[in-house]
């Protein structure tokens, strides 16, 4: 069960990755998106789905993956193990990412590194 992150984030973590991975040059901002070009620059008061305003699809990954929690992050990557086939269960996955107790940038990197983030991401989700 997943308590520090959202499946509807990890969702968005997974699509910002696919869009990284395709156009990671590609203009990511716009209208739709809330981004410079559309009507509001900055996040309101309740966070959304998209990340902050971005040129590219690049740095919106970067920068949602930046604006994670510690524990949101060591929830994704245990969620990462567990559709990759390293781990049994969520649970256990968890807890041996707080056991190796890499800072939050090295959690980032992590999941910058994983060029099968999307595809492990999604289908650890079907499967908790």
């Amino acid at each position: 069960m997943l308590h520090e992150v959202t499946y509807e984030k990890v969702e968005e973590i997974a699509r910002l990755f696919e869009q990284a991975r395709r156009h990671p040059g590609g203009i990511a901002a716009d209208p739709l998106r809330r981004g410079p070009f559309g009507d509001r620059a900055t996040m309101g008061a309740e966070r959304p789905l998209e990340p902050q305003p971005a040129a590219d699809w690049e740095d919106a990954f970067q920068r949602y993956l930046h604006d994670l929690p510690p524990e949101a992050l060591a929830e994704v990557i245990a969620l990462y193990r567990c559709g990759h086939g390293d781990a049994a269960t969520l649970g256990q996955a968890v807890e041996q990412v707080r056991r190796e107790a890499p800072s939050p940038a090295d959690r980032r990197r992590y999941l910058q590194s994983r060029a099968d983030l999307s595809s492990s991401l999604k289908r650890a989700l079907r499967q908790v």
